[in-house]
């Protein structure tokens, strides 16, 4: 049975771990932070310890926050513990230490682990147990770590809530409400945008039309040049946009069967097609009426072409269009001749 986090048995206490790094010093010098946070049966937080340890390995940082934590677990007669971390290779290592030579870089720190335990061991109390854990059961002491990386310049212990720890320390009690999912934001592309002149009001406007399908209200159309185009080699007509070209008056429109939204082409993707700019790629775009869906090889949409054209990457697809004017070839008629079929 999954579970967010697992409180410890009545009488223990939990303390978990996390160790987080980045590649590139962050703006305030850090580029590691560890965190460890004591919690009892109830999910009360007892204390806790975050901050960058500069200059250690993973190993050494997490072993450092333990022995922090279980310093403070003795200080608090709290004699019966839980570790948990998602560090295979420390959870590996404490429990088979008697198995493995450990090098001259770990033996300070799990010899420091060893000693705290075995000076102030109590025979008819002391438990200690190690576990490793999956990362979505460490989640307290994730947002921890991360909030030292950000916020803290030295390694810190402290009984005070800081940040949104609360929430973490609720949720994995269970007393929140699961985590939303986030819809995706379709992509329009990185051409130029240019909003359309403020909507009149008007007296007879209806809500739930599809201008306002997935939240969004659309007055009047945008000029969008880019055209919010689907992925070239998706073919699904549930998700696919099916723009085609049509003339409505004077305006040159995209229409967007998938949703029932006209856009308008901007005057620069008119100008393109008008001047025949683009034939050089495809004989699509060499005709006076170009149909945007219309294929130009190798997975490409004369839409495509357009997009790239006005966000001026036609060098992303220069490799793969095809030519619009063919080689000169001989009529089956010359073929026949030279061949001897023919008089």
């Amino acid at each position: 049975m999954e579970v967010i986090w697992e409180a410890p048995k009545d009488g223990y206490a939990k303390i978990n771990v996390h160790f987080v790094s980045v590649d590139e010093p962050l703006a305030n010098g850090n580029t590691n932070s560890v965190a460890a946070i004591i919690r009892n049966d109830t999910g009360k937080d007892l204390w806790k310890a975050f901050g960058p340890l500069t200059g250690r390995t993973e190993e050494q940082a997490i072993l450092t926050a333990i022995q922090a934590a279980c310093i403070e677990a003795l200080k608090q007669d709290l004699d019966i513990s839980h570790i948990e971390t998602e560090n295979h290779q420390v959870y590996e290592t404490i429990r088979f230490q008697e198995e493995i030579f450990l090098d001259d870089n770990q033996l300070e720190f799990y010899g420091m682990f060893n000693t705290i335990h075995v000076n102030n061991f109590k025979a008819s109390s002391t438990q200690r147990k190690i576990a490793c854990i999956p990362p979505h059961m460490n989640s307290a002491a994730q947002y921890l770590s991360s909030y030292g990386l950000n916020n803290v310049k030295v390694f810190t212990e402290t009984t005070k809530m800081v940040g949104d720890l609360h929430f973490y320390l609720e949720r994995d009690m269970g007393r929140t409400l699961p985590l939303p999912f986030l819809d995706l934001i379709p992509d329009l592309g990185n051409g130029e945008v240019e909003d359309a002149s403020p909507p009149r009001p008007s007296k007879r406007q209806k809500l739930g039309t599809s201008s306002e399908m997935h939240g969004v209200r659309i007055f009047e159309p945008c000029v969008v040049p880019s055209v919010a185009a689907a992925p070239a080699n998706h073919a699904g007509p549930s998700t696919s946009l099916s723009l085609a070209r049509v003339d409505k008056g004077k305006a040159k429109m995209l229409d967007d069967s998938g949703t029932h939204v006209k856009v308008p082409l901007s005057s620069q993707a008119i100008r393109l097609l008008e001047d025949k700019s683009l034939a050089t790629t495809s004989k699509v775009c060499t005709k006076d009426v170009v149909d945007l869906n219309a294929s130009v090889g190798n997975g490409l949409l004369a839409r495509d072409v357009l997009r790239h054209a006005l966000s001026d990457t036609m060098h992303v697809i220069a490799p793969v269009v095809v030519p619009a004017m063919d080689p000169d070839f001989m009529t089956i008629e010359q073929v026949l001749l030279l061949m001897g079929y023919g008089v």
